[in-house]
C-alpha cells in the first residue's frame, strides 16, 4: 500500500487475495477476530502458538499497536470495497492523526458494517490513595490537598498541543541525564547542579502551559498527561525512559507547576542510593513524605488500556474510577454472583441499552433512584462514585438511546447538582448536564434542555452570592458555547413558521444567558424575516449594556451594508443610546443604509436626534444634508427654524435651498415668512440675485402653509406672476383663506 498507488494492479491483486483468504474462514464462521493481549495473538478468542511464524506475528502486533488498535474483527458479508477502504487507511494513517475516537469515527464515516475496529483507550483508573490519618484536622487538610491535586491533574489532561510535544523530548533527555549523572558525581557537584537546572528549565517550559506533567507507562506505551504520544521521532529516548520508570518500580511520575530545584535535587539524590529490596510504590510515598515533596508525585495517576468498540458513541475517556488495583491490559473476567454497586456500574451500558430498547422506564428509574439515595446518604467518596456512574451511563449508547436516557436522569442529576459542594464532583456534574443539553436539543427536547440551563445559572448565582470558590469553575462551563450542530438546530427552530417551535427556541435562548449573544446577534444581522429579528432583538435587550455594546460595535465595524440595514431596523429595541452609530449610518455610502438610518432617527428620542440632524445639515455630502433637513420637518426640534433659515440664505446649492423651503413649510413658523418672501422676490437682473423657478415655486408653496396675515400680503403681489405655479398658489391662497390648503410641499412640475 505504501509502495503502489490506490487502484494499481499490485494493490488490487493483494486486496483480492486477502479477501479470498478471509472469505474461506467466514464460510464456516460468522466472525474472524484478531486481538493482541499481553503480546499474545488471540484469534477468535483462542491464544495462538506463533512459534512457526513468530516474526510475522510480532510484526502484526507492532503494526496494530502503532495504529492504536487492540483488535480487528471481520464479519460474514464483508465486501471488497470495505476491505479496500480499510487497507488504504492502514497505509496512509500516521500515529499523530489518531486520537481517542479516531477509529470509531472512521468506521462510521466509511460505513464499515462488516468490520469492527477495537481501539485502545487509556483511562485513569485510580488516583493515589492517601494514608489513613488519625488526627481529624490533618485528615481534612489532606483531603483538601488531594482534591486540589486531582483537579490540577484533570485540568492538565485536556489535551497536548504542538508546543508540549516539541518540548517533551528535552524533558526526558534532561531527566535521564540527571539520573545517570548522580551515579558518577556527588549531589553538590557542579555537574549535578547543572543537570538539575537543565531539568527544571525543560519542565518549566511545559508547566508554564499546563498545571501538571504526568509521565506514565502502560505496557509499552508512553502516556503524557493521559494521552499516548507518538514516539517514532525519539523512540530510543522514549524506550530508555520507560525502562527507567520500570527500574524504579513506578507506573507514573508527576511534576506540578510549582516544582522547585530543591525538590528535584532531593529526587535525583535519592536515585544514587536505591534499596536493593522493597523498591515499590510504598517506598516512593514514604520518601516523598520524608523529603517533604509537594510538587513531585509518585504513581499519583494510574492508567489502563481499554478497548473501545467501533459502534460506541464518542464519550469522555478520562473518567476517574477509584480502585486499589491497577489494570494494565484488558482481560476477560468471570461474572460476579452478587451484583454489588461496582458490578452494577460495570454492566450499566449493556443493562441500560436493553432496558431502553424495551421501553422499561420504571426499571431505569429504580436504578437512578438507587444511585440518588446513595448520593444523598453517603460520604464524599460515595458521592464521587455516584457522579462517575451517572457519567458512565451514557457510554456505549447510541444517540437515540442517549436522548431517551437523558430525559430519565435529568431530574435526579439536577437534585444532585443542587446539593453537591465538592469542586471536582460539581465540575463533572456541570459538564455532564451541559453535554445532555446537546443530546436533548438534537431531538427538540427544549423544555428539558431549558430546565438544565435554568438550574445551572441558578446554582451559579447562588455560589456568587455566597462568594463560593466554585463560582468561577461553574462560570467557565456556562460560558462554553453550544456545539455547532446544536446551534444550527436552535436557529432553525427560532426561524420556524411554527409558533410552538419558535417559542421553545426563544425560551432556550433566554435561558442560555451570555452564551446566546452570538446566536441572537447572528439572527439580527442575517435573518430576512422582520418578526424573527424583532424577537431576537428583544432577547438581546434582556442582557442590558453588554448586548448593547456588542450590537453597536458590530453595526459600526464589521457588518456588510445588507446586515447594517437589517440591524438598523431593530437596534432601537436593544438600546436607544445610538447617537454615534446613527451619525455613522446617516453618512453611509449606501443609499439604503442611509434610508434605514433616517427611519431609525424618526423612532428615537427627538431631543437626542434633533441635535444630531442639525449637525448633519452642514455635511459636505449634499444628499446627507438634504436628508437631514427633510427629517427635521418631521421632528421639529426648537432650533431647527433658525438653522434652516441660515442655511437657506448662505448656500448656493439649489437642492439644499428647496429642502429648506419644504421643511420650513412643514414647521409653519411665522419667523420663516420674511426669508421665504425674499426668495420668492429674488428675480432681479443680477445673476446672483436670481433664484430658479423651482426655488421660487417651493418658497411660495411653503409660505402658503403658514397661517398668518402677513402671508396673504406677500402672496397677493404674485397673483399675476409669470410662473404658473406661483400664480396658482397665490390665487388659491386668496380663494381659500378660511380653508387651509393641503400641505403638499413637492415642487410642482
Amino acid at each position: 500500500i505504501k509502495l503502489y498507488p490506490p487502484g494499481s494492479k499490485a494493490i488490487v491483486t493483494a486486496n483480492r487475495q486477502m479477501k479470498e483468504v478471509i472469505d474461506e474462514f467466514l464460510v464456516k464462521n460468522e466472525l474472524l477476530s484478531f486481538f493482541g493481549i499481553k503480546q499474545a495473538l488471540i484469534v477468535n478468542g483462542q491464544r495462538i502458538d506463533v512459534s512457526a511464524f513468530k516474526y510475522f506475528a510480532e510484526s502484526f502486533l507492532k503494526f496494530m499497536s502503532r495504529l492504536e488498535l487492540k483488535g480487528i474483527t471481520f464479519k460474514r458479508g464483508l465486501t471488497e470495497e470495505e476491505l479496500q477502504v480499510l487497507l488504504e487507511a492502514f497505509g496512509r494513517v500516521k500515529a499523530d492523526m489518531i486520537d481517542q475516537q479516531f477509529w470509531q469515527r472512521f468506521s462510521g464515516e466509511q460505513r464499515l458494517v462488516h468490520i469492527d475496529l477495537s481501539q485502545v483507550r487509556y483511562t485513569v483508573i485510580a488516583d493515589s490513595e492517601s494514608e489513613v490519618q488519625t488526627d481529624q484536622a490533618v485528615a481534612e487538610e489532606a483531603a483538601v490537598t488531594a482534591a486540589e491535586i486531582s483537579a490540577q491533574l484533570e485540568d492538565a489532561e485536556q489535551g497536548l498541543d504542538a508546543s508540549d510535544l516539541e518540548d517533551l523530548p528535552e524533558v526526558l533527555r534532561s531527566l535521564l541525564n540527571a539520573a545517570r549523572s548522580i551515579k558518577l558525581y556527588p549531589l553538590k557537584s557542579k555537574a549535578i547542579t547543572a543537570a538539575i537546572g537543565q531539568l527544571l528549565q525543560s519542565l518549566q517550559r511545559i508547566l508554564e502551559r499546563k498545571p501538571a506533567l504526568t509521565l506514565a507507562r502502560v505496557s509499552t506505551a508512553l502516556l503524557v498527561n493521559g494521552e499516548r504520544v507518538d514516539i517514532s521521532e525519539f523512540e530510543t529516548l522514549a524506550q530508555s525512559f520507560l525502562k527507567f520508570l520500570n527500574s524504579l518500580a513506578l507506573t507514573s511520575l508527576t511534576f506540578l507547576a510549582k516544582v522547585s530545584a530543591e525538590e528535584l535535587q532531593g529526587f535525583i539524590g535519592s536515585l544514587a542510593e536505591l534499596p536493593a529490596q522493597d523498591l515499590d510504590g510504598a517506598y516512593w510515598k514514604r520518601l516523598g513524605r520524608e523529603q517533604g515533596f509537594s510538587s513531585i508525585l509518585f504513581d499519583q495517576r494510574l492508567y489502563e488500556a481499554r478497548v473501545a468498540a467501533t459502534r460506541l458513541t464518542p464519550t469522555e475517556t478520562r473518567t476517574v474510577k477509584r480502585t486499589a488495583k491497577v489494570v494494565t491490559e484488558v482481560q476477560p473476567t468471570e461474572a460476579e454472583p452478587v451484583e454489588t454497586p461496582d458490578a452494577l456500574a460495570g454492566k450499566m451500558p449493556v443493562r441500560l441499552s436493553d432496558l431502553l430498547l424495551k421501553g422499561d422506564d420504571d426499571h431505569i428509574k429504580k436504578i437512578v433512584n438507587s444511585l440518588l439515595q446513595q448520593f444523598l446518604q453517603g460520604p464524599l467518596q460515595t458521592r464521587q462514585k455516584v457522579v462517575n456512574r451517572f457519567h458512565g451511563m451514557l457510554e456505549g449508547l447510541n444517540i437515540g438511546l442517549q436522548n431517551q436516557l437523558a430525559k430519565l436522569i435529568t431530574e435526579s442529576l439536577l437534585i444532585v447538582f443542587a446539593k453537591e459542594n465538592d469542586p471536582i464532583s460539581l465540575r463533572k456534574l456541570a459538564n455532564l448536564l451541559h453535554r445532555l443539553t446537546t443530546i436533548l436539543l438534537q431531538f427538540a427536547e427544549y423544555p428539558t434542555a431549558s430546565q438544565i440551563f435554568l438550574h445551572l445559572h441558578r446554582r451559579h448565582r447562588e455560589l456568587l452570592e455566597a462568594k463560593g470558590e466554585q463560582a468561577n469553575l461553574l462560570q467557565k462551563i456556562l460560558l462554553k458555547p453550544l456545539e455547532p450542530k446544536a446551534q444550527q438546530l436552535v436557529l432553525e427552530d427560532f426561524r420556524s413558521k411554527e409558533l410552538s417551535r419558535r417559542q421553545d427556541a426563544a425560551k432556550l435562548l433566554g435561558n442560555l444567558r451570555g452564551v446566546a449573544l452570538p446566536l441572537l446577534l447572528s439572527i439580527v444581522k442575517n435573518e430576512e424575516d422582520f418578526r424573527v429579528r424583532q424577537m431576537a432583538a428583544a432577547l438581546l435587550a434582556e442582557h442590558g449594556v453588554l448586548a448593547a455594546k456588542l450590537v453597536k460595535r458590530e453595526l459600526t465595524l464589521q457588518a456588510t451594508p445588507d446586515e447594517r440595514i437589517r440591524m438598523l431596523e431593530v437596534i432601537d429595541t436593544v438600546t436607544t443610546d445610538l447617537k454615534t452609530e446613527l451619525a455613522y449610518a446617516l453618512v453611509d455610502d449606501n443609499d439604503q443604509v442611509r434610508q434605514a438610518a433616517l427611519q431609525l432617527a424618526e423612532r428615537l428620542d427627538q431631543d437626542q436626534v434633533g441635535k444630531l440632524l442639525l449637525e448633519q445639515t452642514d455635511n459636505e455630502k449634499i444628499h446627507v444634508a438634504v436628508a437631514a433637513i427633510k427629517l427635521l420637518g418631521k421632528l421639529r426640534p426648537p432650533a431647527a427654524n433658525e438653522k434652516l433659515v441660515s442655511i437657506m440664505q448662505s448656500t448656493k446649492n439649489e437642492e439644499v435651498v428647496v429642502a429648506c423651503c419644504q421643511t420650513l413649510g412643514l414647521t409653519a413658523n411665522s419667523a420663516s415668512i420674511e426669508p421665504l418672501a425674499k426668495l420668492l422676490a429674488s428675480k432681479g437682473f443680477l445673476r446672483r440675485q436670481r433664484r430658479s423657478a423651482d426655488v421660487r415655486a417651493t418658497a411660495a408653496l411653503a409660505l402658503a402653509q403658514i397661517n398668518h396675515p402677513r402671508v396673504a400680503e406677500v402672496l397677493a403681489n404674485y397673483a399675476n406672476d409669470k410662473d404658473p405655479r406661483v400664480r396658482q398658489i397665490a390665487n388659491s391662497f386668496e380663494l381659500a383663506s378660511t380653508t387651509p390648503p393641503k400641505r403638499n410641499l413637492a415642487v410642482a412640475k
